[in-house]
């Protein structure tokens, strides 16, 4: 059994934002977990944001309309009652935790709701369960995510949540077999 298959079940996250600007906000929420089910939401900005912010250049890389999320998205509330029915009390990890943490915290407030877990940072998670001289976590997972990144694909959450679960993964296979 591999190090990734005895450890508790854990889940990556990614969030694509209108921009990266302090008034950014979040479009669309991906989770997937370490047995392979996922989930990917896509937002109704809410009322309270800026969506004067709105960053065309984003735009251009995840592939979202500002008016797509207004007419197709799903409510704040109900998106954050989704994640916390799936994310409750587990490890959820991602690698711009301090963008994320900041994007899921706007969720979360327009829906009136407490988040029910918390984001941690896939690099220090990774480095706590790999020993430090059998793996430099950042550039294991920074040299793989940029190879996958080359294909030319637009920026998804739901893609990169998976990304970054297999380069995860893969890293703490790997490290079990040394």
């Amino acid at each position: 059994m591999t190090q990734s298959n005895m450890l508790e079940p854990w889940f990556s996250l990614d969030i694509e934002a209108s921009g990266l600007q302090s008034q950014s906000f979040p479009l669309q929420i991906a989770w997937c977990d370490s047995r392979g089910q996922s989930r990917c939401y896509l937002l109704q900005p809410s009322d309270s944001w800026d969506l004067e912010s709105w960053d065309e250049n984003a735009e251009t890389l995840h592939g979202i309309s500002l008016i797509h999320a207004q007419q197709n998205g799903i409510a704040c509330e109900d998106v954050a009652k989704e994640l916390n029915a799936h994310l409750r009390s587990m490890t959820v990890v991602s690698d711009g935790e301090a963008f994320d943490s900041n994007w899921l915290s706007m969720t979360f407030a327009a829906a009136g709701i407490e988040p029910l877990f918390k984001i941690q940072d896939a690099y220090r998670w990774l480095g706590k369960r790999v020993r430090a001289e059998k793996l430099v976590a950042q550039t294991a997972l920074d040299a793989i995510k940029a190879h996958e990144k080359c294909k030319g694909r637009n920026h998804n959450a739901l893609d990169d949540a998976r990304l970054l679960m297999r380069a995860m993964t893969g890293v703490l296979n790997e490290a079990c077999r040394l």
